[in-house]
């Protein structure tokens, strides 16, 4: 899924020798914690057994890293499979990761703010009933989004 390396491109110097400007992990495991330099939305999920929610959390709170735009996603029911297609005996596939992450993309690349009639800082920043952290994305043990 690449979790890790989205982790590892958005840290050290990485992010600026290749231009890197925002990043979106999904379920990390990883046993380091760099701190990401860039604007960074993290998921992780309170079944997953794979890559515990520590390991997010972890990189999530490095003291190290100055950014201040950031979110961290941590539902209730998500396992590592979450971001996937359903290949699994049992249901995983959250369809709507891949809309806050787009969302997500659009506001810290492209500095869009809405297109194609989709508010995205109000899906991600917003505080309706519909929207990331306030219950469009299912329970949650965190979800924090700091803009």
């Amino acid at each position: 899924m690449g979790g890790q390396s989205a982790l590892f491109s958005s840290s050290y110097a990485n992010a600026t020798d290749h231009n890197i400007t925002s990043a979106a992990m999904h379920h990390v495991f990883t046993h380091e914690y760099p701190a990401p330099q860039v604007p960074f939305l993290a998921f992780t999920g309170g079944l997953d057994y794979v890559a515990w929610r520590s390991m997010t959390k972890n990189f999530y709170g490095n003291p190290n890293s100055d950014v201040t735009t950031k979110g961290i996603v941590d539902r209730t029911s998500a396992n590592h499979f979450e971001p996937e297609d359903n290949f699994q005996p049992w249901e995983s596939y959250n369809p709507l990761v891949p809309q806050f992450t787009a969302a997500w993309f659009k506001l810290t690349i492209d500095k869009k703010q809405e297109e194609f009639g989709f508010d995205f800082h109000e899906m991600i920043f917003g505080d309706s009933n519909d929207l990331i952290s306030n219950g469009g994305d299912g329970y949650m043990n965190t979800c924090e989004m700091l803009d």
